[in-house]
């Protein structure tokens, strides 16, 4: 079993999120807050965050918005095939899972 703290991935979920927070009226700093990640990191494609990071940032958008009905599904459709990089692309680019899960 794998220590999913040191998986760690793009921000590019993360400013979805925030982007969909602002729209709301949610500001940067109250969806950060205890996540550890900066303003700086959020300039940076380069950066990386743990899943715990994101998780944190999810729980901050929920105490946030506590009454937004479907807010999961919501926030979900802001979310498009690029937003998950190469494995956006390969899904993209493949007949179905197994196709992709192999490239």
């Amino acid at each position: 079993m794998t220590d999913d703290a040191h998986v760690l991935h793009s921000l590019a979920i993360s400013q979805v999120m925030l982007h969909f927070a602002a729209a709301r009226g949610v500001d940067a700093d109250t969806c950060l807050l205890g996540t550890g990640i900066t303003e700086a990191m959020l300039q940076d494609p380069d950066a990386l965050i743990a899943p715990g990071q994101e998780m944190r940032l999810v729980e901050n958008l929920m105490l946030a918005l506590p009454d937004t009905p479907a807010l999961g599904f919501e926030l979900g459709l802001h979310y498009n095939i690029s937003t998950f990089g190469t494995w956006g692309f390969a899904m993209r680019t493949s007949r179905n899972l197994r196709e992709a899960i192999g490239r």
